[in-house]
């Protein structure tokens, strides 16, 4: 299973959604069990085996987390770091060695319509208006 750690600098509900959705999935484990505060990170990273994937959530405003996703991802090469700022509701993914396959991979998922599954594609989108 793959390791996922919900970090977030103070309580959020946006975390806590994440964290409950991570622990409902068969392929992912959520490390902890539950959400975590910013410095129970470095306690929790630690366990894992050198070279090991890993996925961390930040959660938070920008200037809180940013830093932190620059410091996790130079420490740990196989991290995935996808930070939620909660003030823009804005994603922003980052990852070191990631292979061709698994970025458009990655892109490809991230453009399909949750509901149906279905491929979203420039200018085919309708309006019910």
């Amino acid at each position: 299973m793959f390791p996922v750690l919900v970090a977030t600098s103070s309580g959020d509900l946006t975390a806590e959604v994440i964290s409950a959705a991570v622990a409902r999935r068969d392929d992912m484990r959520l490390m902890g069990d539950r959400v975590v505060l910013l410095p129970e990170i470095e306690g929790l990273l630690a366990q894992l085996p050198p070279q090991s994937a890993c996925a961390l959530f930040l959660v938070g405003r920008a200037a809180e987390v940013e830093e932190i996703e620059r410091c996790w991802l130079s420490r740990l090469k196989r991290l995935i770091v996808l930070r939620i700022d909660i003030v823009d509701d804005l994603v922003r993914v980052a990852a070191r060695q990631v292979g061709m396959n698994g970025l458009f991979g990655a892109i490809r998922s991230l453009g399909r319509d949750e509901e149906g599954g279905n491929d979203c594609v420039a200018g085919s989108a309708t309006s019910a208006d």
